[in-house]
């Protein structure tokens, strides 16, 4: 996930106003470490920690490499 999410990741060379966020880091790879042991996971974090796209990078990478399914399901206001 460094290799996306890091100061010098994939994220930061195509999106010019990207900031490097530890914590969107650490839930990535929580996310991913869920979907390789395949263990449910329940994450709570504050406004502006990049929890869309620390959800959904691991999980389209696991989708890819297992050739599984992934549901995103989601409550908005």
């Amino acid at each position: 996930m460094q290799s996306i999410f890091g100061p010098d990741g994939l994220i930061s060379k195509v999106h010019p106003e990207y900031e490097h966020r530890p914590g969107q880091i650490q839930m990535a790879e929580a996310v991913l470490r869920a979907f390789d042991q395949k263990h449910h996971l329940i994450v709570e974090a504050g406004t502006g920690t990049g929890k869309t796209l620390a959800y959904l990078v691991p999980a389209i990478a696991a989708a890819c490499g297992s050739g599984a399914r992934v549901i995103i399901s989601t409550g908005t206001k």
